[in-house]
């Protein structure tokens, strides 16, 4: 036992954004930068730069999306918000549930930086354009996420009427159970918490 060494502290789990599905028509440039940034994610951040420079339109949306994606797997979480929300503004007004996707991984970029401010700001749009797209599954992962990010800011009570949403749009899912009973013991609601 004294031969041993001491072991090493693991490092702090790092936030996971979830992996945004290219648009069904979204072209070949698209794919082959998400994939650029899935092995390489500093010459993705570089090729998305590049094509944000020749972009226009919906393209601006995609190539935004490409550099978030690769700023999120480099752990540079504010510029990866930024790049959502840029890709976002950048998507056509009537392309709901793409601004929403993009609206969803600002905001958890922002929750992996720390800044519940930035992330409800993000996500509060994202979860009415997903509604307005009439993507339940979507909105009801959008509103784990706010519930989320009012607990940060220190709003849990808030988080209730999110995660009740997150429940109804999304009754199998484990974490929207689990984030609804560890708040409801926070607040002193064990018997809900027992229910959930």
């Amino acid at each position: 036992l004294r031969d041993r060494k001491p072991r090493a502290k693991p490092a702090p789990p790092v936030p996971a954004l979830p992996a945004p599905p290219p648009p069904a028509r979204a072209g070949g440039e698209l794919r082959a930068c998400l994939d650029l940034a899935a092995s390489d994610p500093a010459a993705a951040e570089q090729s998305a730069r590049g094509w944000l420079e020749t972009a226009q339109g919906p393209a601006r949306a995609e190539a935004g999306q490409c550099l978030g994606v690769a700023l999120a797997r480099a752990q540079a979480w504010d510029d990866a918000a930024a790049a959502f929300l840029a890709a976002r503004d950048a998507a056509a007004p009537d392309d709901l549930a793409r601004r929403a996707r993009l609206g969803a991984l600002a905001g958890n970029a922002a929750l992996a930086s720390g800044d519940g401010a930035t992330a409800l700001a993000a996500l509060d749009p994202a979860g009415a354009e997903a509604k307005a797209a009439g993507d339940a599954a979507l909105g009801g992962e959008i509103a784990i996420d706010r519930a989320r990010a009012l607990v940060a800011l220190d709003r849990a009570a808030e988080a209730e009427a999110p995660l009740a949403e997150a429940r109804a749009a999304l009754p199998g899912n484990a974490q929207a159970w689990l984030l609804s009973a560890t708040l409801s013991r926070r607040l002193g609601k064990l018997a809900e918490a027992q229910a959930q």
